[in-house]
């Protein structure tokens, strides 16, 4: 059991890694309407994962075992960091010196704002749904259910299929004046 709680503190370590950068990245390099663009697109990305993790999940689990995830994120690990390592660079055009007061201003400044203070915590909250289904849909669905993982990969295939349609409508309604 020590073994899987490392293994998830890494996982999700690893993920952190390589959302961070992602969005430092989009910020370094864009700005205005096209930084809006880019991390729409970003989030278009990251709405893959619930789309194809559990399907590849389900076959993986069917194929090898439960610890079929585990050594898929590994290996998918290992080989986004290895493409991070040898073909990106900066992309910082003008460094600023790095200021601990300066940050402590900045969030004190964004916690007093109600407007977005408020629309975070119902986000979250709402994330937080998204994220007990995926870690207790597998179980409800192969215990209560009686679906095999493959079915159940089946299932979180449509349903992020319906959330990646919701980003992709997002797009496509960009320009739509609110």
């Amino acid at each position: 059991a020590l073994i899987i709680i490392f293994a998830r503190f890494f996982q999700g370590l690893a993920t952190a890694f390589m959302i961070v950068p992602a969005r430092a990245m989009l910020n370094d390099c864009y700005s205005g309407d096209e930084l809006k663009k880019k991390f729409n697109y970003l989030t278009i990305s990251f709405a893959m994962a619930p789309i194809i993790a559990p399907y590849i999940g389900g076959i993986g689990e069917y194929l090898i075992g439960w610890r079929a995830g585990f050594y898929f994120l590994i290996g998918y690990i290992l080989v986004l960091l290895f493409i991070i390592l040898v073909f990106s660079k900066e992309t910082i055009k003008q460094t600023k010196p790095f200021s601990f007061l300066h940050i402590i201003h900045n969030y004190q400044h964004i916690c007093k704002s109600r407007a977005f203070v408020l629309p975070t915590i119902f986000i979250s909250v709402l994330f937080g749904f998204t994220s007990i289904f995926a870690v207790l849909g597998p179980f409800i669905f192969q215990l209560k259910f009686h679906y095999t993982p493959l079915q159940y990969g089946y299932f979180a295939l449509l349903i992020g299929f319906a959330w990646f349609l919701g980003n992709i409508t997002n797009r496509v309604f960009f320009h739509v004046q609110r």
